[in-house]
C-alpha cells in the first residue's frame, strides 16, 4: 500500500500485525528494508495511523542511510531516500499568539496553501506552543507542512510533572524538537549540557533536533565562529550519528530591526560547514535573527534556509520567504556533503 503522509509518500508492504504488551506491532517492509511499527491502540483515526506509520518509515529509512554512510559499497535505496535535499523554512510562533489567535493563523495558512500548494523543493515547518501541536498537525499536515515543538524534555515518560517528553511529541506527529533557543538559555538557564540531553532525547524517539546556537553579544566574526562551533560540538558530540538542523541565531539580532551583517553570517556558516563535514551528522543550517523576506538569497550558498519569528506573523511574509527559497540556487556540493 501507499502511505500518504505530511512527510512524504511511501510504498509500504504490510506483512502482519499482532498485539504486544498493550501495543500493536505492525510488521512490513519498504522496498528491501524490513519495518517494524509499534502503534498505541488509542491511535484510532486514519490520519494518526498514517502519520505514525510514516514517521516510523522515515526513522527506519534514516537509520539505514546512517548505517550505510561511509561503507565502500552503498546498498540501493528507494527514491525517497535519495531525493534532492530540500531547503527549510522554519517558523516559531513562540508565545506571541493566544489559543484562538494561533488557530486563526493556522487556518489562514491552511487556506492559502489550498489555493496555492507548497512546492516540493522546499519544506516549511511550524513550531506552535504545546497545546496547539496536534491542531497544527491536522491543519497543515495534509499540505506537507511539518510540525515541531519549541522545546522538549530530556526525561522519558514517568513522574516528571510539567515535562513534555519526546515520546509524546512523536506520538502527536511532530518531526522536529527545538533545543537551546536563546530565550531558553536566558530565561531558564539551559546550558550546553541541558541542550545536549534534550537533543539526545529527541533523537531517541525519532525526532530531528533543531539546535539553536549563537553568540550573546556583538563580537568579531572569527570569535563568534569559534564560539558557535564550540556550542555545536557540545551538543552533537553527545548524539549518535543523526539528522539535525543547526539554527544560527546571534542573540543580539533576535528582535532587532535588521538581520546580522551578511559577511558575518556567511563566515559563521562556513565554520559550521567545516565542522559538520567531519562530524558524520546529516545537517541543514538555518539563519535566524530578524530574518524575513530578502534575507535568504545572499546566504543561499552557505545556508539551507531561515528560522523565522515575528516576521512570519503575517502569512504573506512567510509565503514570500518560501517563494524565495524556491527561487534560490540549488544547494552547493558543499551543502550536499553535510546533508
Amino acid at each position: 500500500m501507499i502511505i500518504n503522509s505530511p512527510v512524504g509518500h511511501f510504498p509500504f508492504d504490510l506483512i502482519g500485525a499482532r498485539p504486544d504488551h498493550g501495543k500493536i506491532r505492525i510488521k512490513g517492509a519498504m522496498g528491501a528494508w524490513p519495518i517494524n511499527v509499534e502503534v498505541q491502540p488509542s491511535e484510532t483515526s486514519a490520519y494518526r495511523r498514517m502519520a505514525r506509520a510514516a514517521t516510523m518509515v522515515c526513522r527506519a529509512r534514516d537509520s539505514v542511510a546512517r548505517r550505510d554512510r561511509g561503507q565502500e559499497k552503498a546498498r540501493p535505496m528507494t527514491k525517497c531516500c535519495t531525493e534532492e535535499p530540500r531547503r527549510l523554512v522554519a517558523v516559531s510562533l513562540k508565545a506571541y499568539f493566544g489559543f484562538e489567535g494561533t488557530i486563526r493563523w493556522l487556518a489562514e495558512l491552511d487556506s492559502k496553501l489550498r489555493a496555492k500548494p507548497l512546492a516540493h523543493v522546499i519544506e516549511i515547518t511550524v513550531l506552535p506552543s504545546y497545546p496547539l501541536l496536534e491542531r497544527a498537525v491536522l491543519a497543515l499536515g495534509p499540505h506537507g507542512v511539518t510540525i515541531g515543538a519549541q522545546d522538549v524534555s530530556s526525561a522519558e515518560n514517568g513522574p516528571h510533572t510539567g515535562e513534555v517528553t519526546a515520546s509524546v511529541l512523536a506520538e502527536i506527529g511532530c518531526r522536529y524538537a527545538e533545543v537551546g533557543h536563546a530565550d531558553r538559555r536566558r530565561l531558564v538557564g539551559d546550558n550546553d549540557d541541558v541542550v545536549a540531553d534534550r537533543a539526545a532525547a529527541a533523537v531517541r524517539h525519532g525526532l530531528i533536533p533543531l539546535v539553536c546556537v549563537g553568540e550573546t553579544d556583538r563580537m568579531s566574526s572569527n570569535t563568534a565562529a569559534k564560539h558557535v562551533v564550540r556550542q555545536t560540538i557540545a551538543t552533537l558530540e553527545r548524539l549518535p550519528v543523526a539528522e539535525v538542523v543547526i539554527a544560527y541565531e546571534p542573540s543580539w539580532a533576535i528582535g532587532a530591526d535588521v538581520p546580522a551583517d551578511t559577511d558575518h553570517v556567511i563566515e559563521i556558516g562556513g565554520a559550521l560547514r567545516d565542522y559538520l563535514a567531519t562530524s558524520g551528522h546529516s545537517a541543514r543550517i538555518l539563519y535566524g535573527g530578524a530574518a524575513g523576506p530578502g534575507t535568504l538569497i545572499p546566504l543561499a550558498a552557505d545556508f539551507d534556509g531561515l528560522f523565522l519569528g515575528r516576521r512570519a506573523h503575517h502569512i504573506d511574509s512567510l509565503l514570500a520567504v518560501a517563494a524565495e527559497a524556491c527561487a534560490a540556487p540549488s544547494l552547493s556540493p558543499r551543502q550536499k556533503e553535510t546533508r
